[in-house]
């Protein structure tokens, strides 16, 4: 028996049953994690259809009891008392048909179990309380025959004590409703003493054997719910961050107004010059044209972002050809060409995840490795087709040889959804680490269930639920499961939040990137998913499938050392990356194919704000979340500037990567820290998309701009709605007035603007070319001709 989940693993049932809506089992779940009567019926009707129309009836005895306990558990009395009389007729009549077949007398066992407890907490009189005594001893006398008949079964003999339990207590109500006395009937007494007899021989033969089994099933039980609980409180913990980070963010707009801010110009004389602003506008590059690098910084960026790419696959070919010669040889299957390529090939899928991961949301070089990925599927279909290959029967449909490669791949992959619920765009940087704590909390639980199946366990157990029952009312014996799952949560949550902090502090001390834990995570689920399929099939050979990610790690190791070896010879270039507040999803996207070449280069510093909350969250920032110590993050006050950017981190992590420096800002903080982070900046770029009057803090940005940023290391990025009337007013209000000290003093009053679409991948192209220019000190000629801002189309 497999523990039930949690009601958070709601999401992931529905989608499971959306993908395969003929699994009696999965609609039996759903029902029971249910909140609505009306949900919970519906469920179990679907449930009742599939098990009639496979000629399920133990399935149906099954769903008949389900039906019969979530009705009492809604206190519909009537429709429980139909539910559980259907059960024991269905199982009367199975029995009937096969009166030695031991299913149907368990069946029939459990059904009067269900019935009797059903009508003794319901009903009131003498002759209901009789009729239930009259059920469990019918339960008695099956469970018996059960547990003489196979006698090294010790989880019959429970069922047989536990029986022999609830007809004492069935026998104790009728005594003190007949008596009017608070105590044990001699009948309550012999049935107990009978149950303790079974305990009590359990017990000394082998007290802690547990009598539930560890299986593939408990093993993909607990992952899933961990997985259910990782998306649910991904969600509820980033929009919490979220909302803290607002907080902060309000109280940063009580700072002085745009007009306050001419004291904050560098110290210098003013000067006052009759000059309009002019821009270049950036042609954005078209991929086909490729893009040449002259800088240090820019050159083996490039090739780190190459050099990556190629480690990542190189390491997932390798899992998965190693996975496919132990399916082979593990199932007896002769090794051929075409089988391995096939099997490698959905062990490889991960490695589609993993470019989406690497390249951010680059939809033409995701879509050119959905091409040769499944054009390679589509191959081996072909070729299977052109094979000796018979036709084969699967799910009662006979499948040609050109689509049984096709069914193999969709078997092979469909686990993988899973990796969706912790890969989410919104959670994913916390994710892995969230789902190690869920992990751990559900195993607490399942091995809690286990050990208190055992005969000391559970003897343990009924003994508490009978001094609670009799001292405080309050009996524990019919929510078992849960009680013991809470009590084993609570038991291992301390050890969770060791292994959660210990994965915050390596990331604090850079043993690995939030990139390479996401990867990996991907390959682990992907091991054990292998080893879970194999175990059912092959037998005890599954553990190999460890040697597969081993070699993964050895491979992504050894190839990232390099990486991270060559960033050390190269100074890093730091990218501010200034936004307008207020468009989430455009921001998010920009950020993510930014950040898949710039990280590369160097770190990216920005102001943090609830747009990009999700985007650039890390383990450490979760971390300092969920212990109350976000707040010792921000800047509250100016004093607070130079120790916060002294900290900041401009080393590269063990793959080669540069992370993000999110500044936290509040109160008249930011305004400074802005400026500080544009004088140690090496470009500047700010998206100015959407950009109108109401962006007051733009303004601000856009006047500090012109103040403390050399205008070659600016890039202005604009859209159709930038309101480019107020901008060439700013930027060349400001300009007239700057002082002597500022860099633009002299300047020549040109500003690099480029128009970025929607999902416009090309234009990350061009700002990179455009920081190769500023980095090399070169001019590529790759601007237009010069206009006044204003002039813009």
């Amino acid at each position: 028996m497999n523990p039930m989940p949690g009601p958070k693993t709601l999401p992931a049932y529905r989608k499971a049953v959306e993908l395969d809506p003929g699994h009696l089992w999965t609609w039996i779940v759903i029902a029971s994690l249910a909140q609505r009567p009306q949900d919970f019926e519906n469920a179990l009707a679907r449930a009742e259809e599939i098990a009639q129309a496979s000629d399920d009836r133990h399935g149906l005895v099954f769903v008949k009891l389900e039906l019969g306990r979530l009705e009492n558990k809604f206190k519909l009395s009537e429709k429980a008392t139909q539910a559980y009389e259907d059960a024991v007729n269905t199982a009367s009549k199975g029995l009937v048909e096969n009166p030695a077949d031991d299913a149907w007398k368990h069946d029939l066992g459990s059904a009067f179990m269900g019935l009797g407890p059903h009508f003794d907490s319901t009903k009131f009189s003498s002759k209901e309380h009789a009729e239930a005594v009259n059920l469990l001893e019918k339960a008695v006398g099956l469970r018996s025959q059960l547990a003489a008949n196979h006698p090294e079964n010790p989880r019959l003999s429970l069922e047989l004590a536990t029986a022999y339990m609830r007809l004492s207590n069935a026998h104790r109500r009728i005594h003190r409703l007949l008596s009017g006395k608070d105590e044990d009937s001699i009948e309550s007494k012999r049935y107990r003493s009978e149950a303790e007899k079974i305990y009590n021989a359990l017990t000394a033969s082998d007290s802690l054997k547990p009598t539930l089994r560890l299986n593939t099933g408990v093993f993909a039980s607990v992952l899933m719910q961990a997985g259910g609980l990782t998306l649910t409180m991904g969600f509820v913990l980033i929009f919490l961050y979220r909302r803290r980070i607002v907080r902060w963010m309000r109280e940063a707009s009580s700072a002085k107004t745009v007009s306050d801010t001419s004291a904050d110009q560098a110290t210098g004389q003013t000067l006052e010059l009759a000059r309009e602003i002019e821009f270049a506008w950036l042609p954005s590059k078209a991929r086909s044209q490729g893009v040449s690098f002259t800088s240090a910084q820019m050159i083996t960026s490039h090739q780190h972002f190459r050099r990556g790419t190629r480690i990542y696959v190189l390491g997932g070919v390798a899992f998965a050809l190693i996975a496919a010669i132990l399916t082979l040889t593990l199932g007896n299957i002769e090794i051929t060409y075409i089988r391995l390529l096939a099997f490698s090939l959905n062990y490889a899928w991960p490695i589609v995840l993993t470019l989406w991961l690497l390249w951010g949301p680059d939809r033409k070089r995701l879509a050119v490795t959905l091409f040769v990925y499944f054009g390679i599927l589509l191959a081996v279909c072909v070729r299977v087709a052109f094979s000796d290959t018979t036709a084969l029967k699967v799910w009662g449909i006979m499948v040609s040889a050109f689509y049984q490669p096709l069914i193999a791949w969709i078997l092979a992959v469909f686990p993988s959804l899973f990796l969706l619920l912790f890969l989410n765009r919104h959670i994913r940087a916390v994710g892995p680490v969230l789902l190690v704590l869920m992990m751990a909390l559900i195993t607490g639980s399942t091995l809690m269930l286990f050990i208190g199946s055992s005969p000391g366990g559970m003897k343990a157990f009924f003994d508490l639920s009978y001094w609670l029952e009799h001292t405080t009312g309050i009996s524990l014996s019919d929510n078992l499961f849960w009680w013991l799952q809470i009590l084993g949560a609570l038991l291992i949550f301390p050890i969770g939040v060791w292994l959660v902090r210990g994965l915050c502090q390596s990331y604090k001390q850079k043993r690995y990137s939030e990139l390479t834990l996401i990867i990996d995570s991907i390959w682990l689920f992907e091991t054990g998913n292998l080893c879970i399929s194999l175990s059912n099939e092959e037998g005890q050979g599954y553990w190999l499938v460890l040697a597969a990610f081993a070699i993964y790690k050895i491979v992504t190791y050894l190839g990232l050392r390099s990486l991270a070896q060559d960033a050390l010879r190269t100074a890093p270039a730091r990218l501010l990356l200034l936004r307008v507040f207020g468009f989430k999803r455009r921001s998010e996207h920009l950020f993510k194919l930014l950040e898949a070449h710039w990280r590369y280069v160097g770190p990216i510093q920005l102001i943090a704000a609830p747009d990009l909350a999700s985007s650039t969250a890390d383990p450490g920032d979760f971390m300092s979340f969920i212990t109350g110590n976000l707040r010792n993050q921000f800047i509250i006050e100016p004093s607070d500037i130079g120790q916060r950017l002294a900290n900041m981190d401009y080393a590269s992590d063990p793959d080669g990567r540069y992370r993000v420096n999110e500044v936290f800002c509040g109160n008249d903080a930011w305004r400074p820290v802005v400026q500080q982070l544009m004088i140690g900046s090496d470009l500047v770029t700010m998206d100015l998309r959407g950009f109108s009057v109401n962006n007051q803090g733009c303004l601000f940005e856009l006047q500090a701009l012109v103040d403390y940023v050399p205008f070659d290391r600016m890039v202005l990025l604009v859209d159709d709605k930038t309101d480019t009337g107020l901008l060439s007013q700013t930027l060349t209000a400001r300009w007239q007035q700057t002082n002597s000290a500022s860099p633009n003093a002299q300047g020549t009053g040109i500003i690099s603007i480029l128009k970025v679409g929607k999902w416009d991948a090309e234009a990350i192209d061009t700002l990179l070319e455009v920081a190769d220019e500023r980095l090399s000190g070169t001019n590529k000629s790759t601007t237009s001709k010069l206009l006044p801002l204003h002039a813009a189309n």
